[in-house]
């Protein structure tokens, strides 16, 4: 009845309910979070805290509702809090003309954090040092001061900002902030799942297919043993023989239309290999990535999707294939996918113009940012090149802008005013066309190459392939094992077989 009687009230009030939202109801209002009220009382109390001097005094006043639809204030719950420059006498009369309780000291029921008010003022520094409080400031400070040493410094950004780091925009999201909960949680030890999964991410085949092994080892994709798991009604026997339970095992492995697709996909010795006879397809997976090249594992991965796929025609649209099909036409789409990859080259730039491809490297373990950069002229060969390594770890995306800013200066160094700019960070380069604007770090860096850009009509950032650019990959990489800035005008011999066979 409860819940009945609630429904019709939500809609008949549908029509009204938005006429009675004001403007101070930050929670409804659109492009607003309901933490900036929190924000805001904090930088009141702040600044009620600092104010010292002058004759007229201020205040802000903390009202507790009693009732959730406004009607009722709580007097007792309730609380003011005066400025400094207003006498002891004078906070006592107000707080009794009000009603209600008088706040004193740091405000932190006006909901100030603890370090917030302990480094108030600097009278707390000798309390902060000889560690006369309960907070173990020593790793808290610890952690701050690694964090901001590891910061790269931009040009454009004057002054320090709050920045939520799991947005490029720098700004925070609701979405964002939910991806980043789920992370933590599949992370802990209760959902974490031990296995090569770096080897499955590293196979040769298209994101498909190796999508489809992560979810063979994950335990969701839906077979019908695993539906049944999940209440889902539906017939156990595999669609394609109708003889066994249909599992991850079978219809991958076992079942005779899977066997003959391996055998037809010139993979029967992987299949019948006695070392990759484990008992669940996971394990199965995690030892083949294991033992076998990237192309063999990415030729595998494309026969899985390939046999998922049928299985999928068959039961939703009654489309079979033969296992030769099935096998000649993984083996086929594999080939395809690897030939393009192939093909993508380097391309000397035109008459007159010099191209500069750049990249960025993270050595594990390291706790470096790397980068390579190197100059070439319309014939392909090297004009000049340097490479750098920074104390610090940056994202993937702000070490591509990072790297794009240096080789902009370095141009300007060596006097080159024609320059194109390849990076194969399509995030990057999709920033600087559109000249996105944030407050993150990222977008930073970006509004300094925008600035760059600016003064020099005659530089231009283009995308490209990762296969385009292993030149500058490769530089990035050796940078780790170099001085922390090195620059050079003859080829280094790490990169000087990749030179040639561009330049042909």
């Amino acid at each position: 009845m409860y819940k009945m009687i609630s429904k019709v009230l939500a809609n008949r009030l549908k029509c009204c309910l938005d006429k009675c939202v004001s403007q101070e109801q930050s929670a409804f209002v659109e492009g607003r979070s309901i933490l900036d009220n929190a924000l805001i009382a904090t930088e009141v109390i702040h600044v009620l805290k600092r104010k010292t001097q002058g004759r007229r005094g201020e205040l802000a006043l903390k009202i507790d509702i009693s009732k959730a639809y406004g009607q009722e204030i709580n007097l007792v719950k309730s609380e003011v809090f005066i400025s400094r420059n207003m006498s002891h006498a004078a906070k006592e009369d107000l707080s009794r003309i009000l009603g209600v309780r008088l706040v004193l000291g740091t405000g932190g029921r006006f909901g100030v954090g603890k370090i917030f008010v302990l480094c108030m003022t600097l009278g707390c520094v000798g309390r902060l040092i000889n560690g006369c409080h309960r907070l173990n400031l020593q790793e808290y400070i610890g952690d701050v001061a690694e964090s901001i040493l590891e910061t790269p410094l931009v040009n454009s950004v004057r002054e320090d900002k709050m920045v939520w780091e799991e947005e490029r925009n720098g700004y925070y999201s609701v979405k964002s902030d939910y991806k980043l909960a789920m992370c933590y949680i599949i992370g802990s030890d209760k959902y974490h799942v031990a296995g090569n999964w770096n080897g499955i991410w590293k196979a040769q085949a298209p994101h498909k297919a190796r999508h489809l092994l992560w979810r063979l080892c994950r335990g969701c994709l839906p077979t019908r043993y695993r539906l049944v798991e999940r209440r889902v009604e539906c017939n156990l026997n595999c669609p394609m023989c109708d003889e066994e339970i249909e599992d991850e095992i079978h219809i991958f492995i076992r079942c005779a239309v899977a066997r003959d697709s391996w055998c037809a996909a010139g993979l029967s010795s992987v299949l019948h290999n006695d070392a990759y006879q484990q008992s669940n397809a996971m394990d199965r997976i995690f030892v083949v990535c294991s033992n076998e090249s990237s192309d063999i594992v990415g030729r595998v991965a494309m026969l899985l999707w390939c046999i998922w796929q049928n299985r999928n025609d068959k039961l939703w649209n009654d489309n079979v294939q033969t296992p030769r099909q099935i096998g000649r036409y993984a083996f086929d789409a594999w080939n395809d996918w690897t030939t393009e990859a192939d093909l993508v080259r380097w391309e000397k730039p035109a008459l007159g113009w010099v191209k500069c491809n750049v990249d960025v490297a993270f050595v594990p373990g390291s706790g470096r940012t790397s980068v390579g950069l190197c100059f070439r002229n319309n014939r392909g060969q090297v004009m000049a090149g340097m490479t750098q390594w920074q104390q610090t770890v940056m994202s993937s995306v702000e070490g591509e802008a990072w790297t794009l800013l240096l080789a902009m200066e370095e141009a300007r160094h060596r006097g080159l005013d024609r320059v194109q700019f390849e990076s194969d960070s399509k995030v990057l380069v999709e920033a600087i066309h559109m000249k996105r604007r944030g407050n993150s770090e990222f977008l930073s860096i970006v509004h300094d190459i925008i600035s760059f850009m600016s003064s020099f009509l005659n530089f231009e950032v283009k995308f490209v392939r990762r296969q385009a650019n292993s030149v500058a990959h490769t530089l990035a990489m050796a940078a780790n094992s170099w001085s922390s800035f090195h620059r050079f005008e003859n080829i280094p011999l790490c990169i000087e077989h990749l030179v040639v066979n561009e330049m042909q």
